[in-house]
């Protein structure tokens, strides 16, 4: 996966990475594989929606299945366009190393932490984003 580095971050301290300084912040900002992201971001926009249908459906669809498989080789851009498409969703992404959290129990300690100072209202709805109803 390509992206469009002509955008600085306007947050971007001097000391940031060039790899954080450029980042895709929006959508659009991601180039190369459009196709793919373009129905991942309409796969999670629907997401709260199908949800509450139940996932019904018979088919392989994406809109069938409550969660999604990114997968490649290292580089391509898999975590910097779930992040841009959860966020531009209306989501804030939580991201575990997989050689740091290797087992149930550290994974929920692990979210058990993150979430100790936060109301679920506050982790499901970031400043500007769209509300997810309840199920």
């Amino acid at each position: 996966m390509l992206f469009h580095s002509a955008k600085i971050n306007p947050a971007a301290p001097q000391t940031q990475l060039w790899t954080e300084k450029y980042k895709p912040t929006e959508i659009k900002d991601i180039i190369g594989n459009k196709e793919s992201v373009r129905r991942i971001s309409q796969w999670l926009g629907q997401w709260q929606e199908l949800y509450n249908k139940g996932f019904e459906g018979d088919s392989d669809e994406m809109n069938n299945h409550r969660a999604l498989l990114i997968s490649g080789p290292p580089g391509i851009g898999k975590t910097t366009t779930a992040s841009v498409v959860a966020k531009a969703n209306g989501y804030e992404p939580l991201e575990f190393n997989a050689s740091d959290v290797r087992s149930k129990k550290i994974l929920e300690e692990s979210i058990s932490e993150m979430m100790d100072n936060r109301t679920m209202t506050e982790y499901f709805q970031p400043s500007g984003a769209k509300k997810v109803e309840p199920a």
